[in-house]
């Protein structure tokens, strides 16, 4: 028995190595990837020398096949530098991460495979067909399509990190590789897949989002026409939503114009109430605890100024003097305020000073 263990483990042990006596990739266990809060993002994801040598050093010890390098994504501490890169090989794109020592000398940490296939055409440019553009990074061209593709979204932070592929239709089609973070306090950040289609007239609609096989869903766009989960739950009253999040939230007696309102808990962890006049134009109160941003308004503004409203300072963010977001913490809870119109000061000021 004992020589036949010892044959079987001898055997597993060849069949993960190729004719060279070197371990094929695909014989070596799972690892995870997952950024850290010291997770620096890389200025451009394009692949220079030095990046591709630091790739081949810690992978002159395998079999590597097919594998080869699409993005280079950014470094953070693990025992040294641990950078990481996607790559593709055969028909999906695979995580790979590698350790720098501070003698310069590389180690493969190994390979999370998110389960994301290329759908890359062997025509490139052939009309729809996928193919794999020459360089990864984002022009302005590129930022304009994701920006107009992502407008209006709420609920999670997105940004784009590099062009994939792309696809020539009646116009063209989009795969972004994204940091995705939920906008709740301790939340963390992974990589997604954002698909835009961009027509004639230059409109963009975001099309599809694919998470990490297995990952939860943080919010709720359309993928491959089938609705993803949504994180809002809607409660009938404050005082229900109030008692699933474990805190209270003070709102004005009303918003003028304002009449209709709707009362959500965000993944379990944040109070939000959204006033409606009838035409889409919203004015929407949330709270969490923490002192981390929760109004998911990712805009940029002209003009950022510090206020004084209920007696605790508040920053206030907008255009020509008007008020589009306001942000505060208070007494170990993050507050926001955000209108789809832009109010004046004063008057937002009164509805900040009523919220609690």
């Amino acid at each position: 028995m004992k020589k036949l263990i010892a044959s079987l483990l001898t055997l597993a042990a060849l069949l993960g190595l190729s004719g060279c006596g070197k371990t094929k990739l695909e014989a070596l266990p799972d690892y995870s990837v997952r950024m850290t809060g010291d997770w620096v993002r890389a200025e451009s994801p394009e692949l220079d020398d030095a990046r591709l040598a630091l790739l081949d050093q810690a992978l002159a010890g395998y079999d590597a096949g097919d594998l080869s390098a699409v993005a280079y994504l950014g470094s953070q501490p693990n025992g040294g530098t641990e950078h990481v890169y996607l790559c593709r090989t055969g028909s999906f794109y695979v995580f790979v991460s590698v350790r720098e020592h501070a003698d310069g000398k590389a180690e493969l940490l190994g390979l999370d495979h998110p389960g994301w296939p290329t759908r890359l055409s062997t025509e490139k440019y052939a009309t729809g067909g996928w193919y794999q553009p020459g360089t990864p990074a984002l022009d302005g061209a590129l930022r304009d399509v994701f920006d107009k593709g992502t407008e209006g979204l709420v609920g999670v932070s997105y940004t784009p990190v590099a062009l994939l592929s792309a696809q020539v239709v009646a116009m063209m089609n989009y795969c972004f590789l994204c940091e995705a973070t939920t906008v709740v306090p301790g939340a963390e950040t992974d990589w997604v897949l954002l698909h835009f289609f961009e027509d004639t007239s230059g409109n963009v609609e975001l099309t599809s989002i694919v998470r990490r096989a297995g990952a939860e869903e943080p919010e709720a766009p359309v993928e491959n026409g089938a609705e993803l989960a949504n994180p809002f739950v809607d409660y009938a009253t404050l005082e229900e939503a109030e008692e699933a999040a474990g805190f209270t939230l003070k709102l004005p007696e009303g918003v003028k114009g304002y009449p209709e309102q709707t009362v959500q808990l965000m993944s379990g962890k944040m109070l939000q109430v959204i006033y409606r006049n009838g035409d889409d134009s919203r004015v929407v109160v949330r709270k969490a605890a923490g002192e981390d941003d929760v109004s998911g308004d990712y805009n940029s503004y002209s003009e950022e100024r510090t206020v004084i409203a209920g007696g605790h300072e508040v920053t206030v963010k907008g255009n020509e003097g008007t008020v589009s977001l306001a942000v505060w913490t208070r007494n170990g809870y993050s507050f926001a305020v955000c209108f789809d119109e832009p109010a004046e000061l004063e008057s937002a000021a009164a509805i900040i000073e009523q919220i609690g």
